[in-house]
């Protein structure tokens, strides 16, 4: 972090009493966060620990997370809000909700997906999936397949209204881009855009470290079970 980012002030969240300390701050003579130990002095029992990072900020003398830096907070924030404009607006028009944008989108770009792909690559919930693939084939906006090796498996494509459902969409759909990305070049839109692919390769790990931790206090939990029926 820069010595600038170091010193900007954020605004006070409201009920804190002006009592905040952006991460950084920590370790600067004289500019220790409020209720943190002075630099050069032992951290004390019952004090918050300076932050290390700048996804932290001390309020009150608490840890908070620091809205304005913390990275899945500001992906969350764009996604929530461009999710709720593009849902009402394409439903308006088009008829049609983003879960079922979603899924046009990628058949368009990737035709013959089974459902359950549709699901691993987007990330939507699989129920979600199904019940946006049932609307688009009720409405006629896709053909399918049936898989030799199990008749009951399908696979989806855009019919000829789906195709025209999709051009239309895909043209709003980057008019709202172009906007949102105003006043950013193509070379920073790249550079994030390279970023968020790593970010997506890197979510296999967090999933699977969630995965070992939730098993490791199931483990903990029966092991304590078992040694209270043998006492």
């Amino acid at each position: 972090m820069t010595k600038r980012s170091q010193s900007r002030l954020q605004k006070p969240p409201a009920g804190t009493g002006g009592k905040v300390a952006l991460a950084g701050a920590a370790g600067v003579p004289g500019r220790e966060p409020p209720g943190t130990a002075p630099a050069g002095r032992p951290h004390r029992r019952g004090e918050p620990a300076a932050p290390d990072s700048p996804s932290v900020l001390i309020v009150d003398g608490h840890r908070a997370a620091n809205f304005s830096e913390y990275t899945p907070a500001l992906i969350g924030m764009i996604y929530n809000r461009l999710s709720a404009s593009a849902s009402g607006l394409y439903r308006s028009r088009f008829g049609v909700g983003i879960s079922e944008w979603r899924v046009v989108g990628l058949l368009a770009a990737q035709p013959g997906l089974a459902a359950w792909r549709v699901s691993e690559i987007t990330g939507m919930d699989k129920a979600a999936v199904s019940r946006a693939v049932a609307s688009l084939d009720a409405a006629g906006l896709l053909d399918h397949d049936v898989l030799e090796t199990d008749g009951r498996r399908k696979t989806w494509r855009l019919s000829a209204r789906g195709h025209r459902l999709h051009e239309q969409i895909l043209d709003l759909a980057l008019a709202r881009e172009k906007i949102l990305m105003s006043g950013i070049s193509r070379r920073e839109i790249e550079k994030f855009n390279a970023i968020a692919r790593r970010m997506l390769a890197n979510l296999p790990l967090l999933e699977e470290s969630q995965t070992r931790k939730d098993a490791a206090r199931r483990n903990a939990a029966a092991a304590k079970k078992k040694r209270g029926r043998k006492q």
